[in-house]
């Protein structure tokens, strides 16, 4: 009779088999024979132990494949022949854990904090039972970084698979690797590949921003370089925005400069003038945080020229002088001088008059009746006098017409708001001042305290 076979101990590379010889046949059992196979395969393809000594009843099958389905039989033999197949056992080994890793392992960085790894699973034969889930491990390659393996887990979904690390450093470099789990484990990593995070803006601005030479129509502007760590991508460079502040509280043209250096001249400022200044850094990504604003006020200089000047007769020896300030005055009207000549005077040098800058008028007496007289002025800041105005030409008189010593313009305000209107004049008899509106027809009078 055949052996009667069962199955003691079933582990994921060997079993443990036990049999029984019932009947010998009448004749001393020599030796016996065990045949397995993949139970998918005919018994062409089985792998035998043979010549099992008849003293023993129970043998050890190793070096089988886990989670792998056996058909196992016996045969027993005695000096006539051999036996009858055993009945066949179905054994089905215990799953171990990957003998390979995750194949073809491919990083592209998404974002400048996020990069996804792609991967498909091991090989069919060495993944030892059924891919529950995949280990991804990352971590920082780059100065600092202590190099432990930061570690998330994720189901297997099927052959390939996909998963986006994020909330990284920006433009930072990270090694990966990837490992599959069964049930019995975890397998071996994937050779460690690395990607770089994409660059971003740097999250810093220039340090130390500061003004080292100021002038009336120049400002030299230094910095130093971000913290290195919050570049986030390669510097190309820096870039100085600048922009005036008016008195009024308005701002100027934003202009900006760029520069592979950690200096900048800004030229061509309007004098004594307030400006503010920002510097930022920028890399392939775009600009990066400005700095603090800076702000800087370039210096006096010589004024210009006194928008206008008139001059006219207030007496047979008197001329009242009135002037507009300079649309450029460069700095704070310290006074005017006015000038007055008269030409074949024989006087080597015109007579010099001051004035307050709050003042726009002033009276030259003393003079001659009936003389010719040369009048100009010029504005005086700190830096010292400025350019001259035009010549007028003035003669004192007897009589004394009726003239306008202000200015005429274009006055802006706001809606509904009250503005006066300053009118000085001169004459004799003291004359009469009338405001009026211009129409299509004719002169629309204006009520009406000479000053509305």
């Amino acid at each position: 009779d055949p052996p009667e076979l069962e199955v003691r101990e079933v582990k994921d590379r060997s079993m443990n088999l036990r049999w029984i010889q019932r009947f010998d046949g009448n004749s001393i059992i020599t030796s016996y024979d065990i045949e397995y196979k993949n139970k998918s395969d005919s018994w062409d393809h089985m792998y035998t132990t043979r010549n099992i000594s008849p003293t023993n009843n129970q043998a050890n099958i190793v070096e089988l494949h886990p989670a792998c389905v056996y058909s196992i039989r016996m045969f027993s033999y005695n000096k006539i022949g051999r036996s009858l197949p055993s009945k066949e056992l179905t054994i089905s080994t215990e799953e171990a854990p990957p003998d390979g890793p995750p194949m073809d392992v491919i990083l592209q960085p998404m974002t400048s904090q996020s990069i996804r790894v792609t991967w498909r699973a091991p090989k069919k034969e060495l993944q030892n039972g059924v891919i529950r889930g995949y280990q991804i491990g990352y971590r920082e390659n780059g100065p600092g970084s202590n190099g432990q393996y930061s570690i998330v887990e994720m189901k297997a979904t099927g052959d390939s698979e996909v998963y986006t690390l994020d909330n990284l450093k920006k433009f930072a470099q990270y090694g990966v690797v990837v490992q599959a789990f069964n049930r019995a484990g975890t397998g071996p990593s994937s050779t460690e590949i690395n990607a770089t995070t994409l660059e971003d803006v740097p999250s810093e601005p220039p340090q130390n921003v500061r003004a080292i030479s100021v002038t009336s129509d120049e400002a030299v502007i230094t910095w130093a370089e971000p913290p290195r760590m919050t570049l986030h991508g390669v510097l190309k460079g820096y870039r100085v925005v600048f922009w005036s502040l008016f008195p009024d509280g308005e701002w100027g043209e934003m202009q900006n400069i760029t520069t592979t250096r950690e200096q900048v001249e800004l030229r061509g400022l309007d004098k004594f003038t307030n400006y503010s200044v920002q510097a930022l850094a920028y890399t392939q990504a775009g600009d990066g945080v400005r700095s603090n604003v800076l702000y800087i006020q370039t210096r006096e200089d010589l004024p210009g020229p006194p928008a206008g000047i008139k001059a006219v007769p207030s007496s047979p020896s008197s001329v009242v002088v009135s002037w507009l300030p300079p649309l450029k005055p460069n700095g704070v009207i310290r006074k005017y001088t006015i000038y007055c000549s008269s030409p074949g005077s024989g006087q080597p040098a015109p007579s010099e008059y001051e004035a307050n800058p709050e003042m726009l008028f002033y009276r030259i007496t003393h003079l001659s009746r009936g003389k010719q007289y040369h009048i100009w002025a010029a504005a005086v800041t700190t830096a010292g006098r400025g350019n001259i105005s035009s010549k007028v030409t003035v003669e004192p008189a007897g009589k004394v017409p009726a003239k306008i010593l202000s200015f005429g313009g274009t006055v802006t305000t706001p809606w509904m708001k009250e503005v006066r209107l300053p009118c000085s004049s001169v004459g004799e008899p003291a004359p009469t001042i009338k405001w009026t509106k211009d129409s299509e027809d004719s002169a629309i009078p204006v009520t009406a305290d000479s000053q509305r």
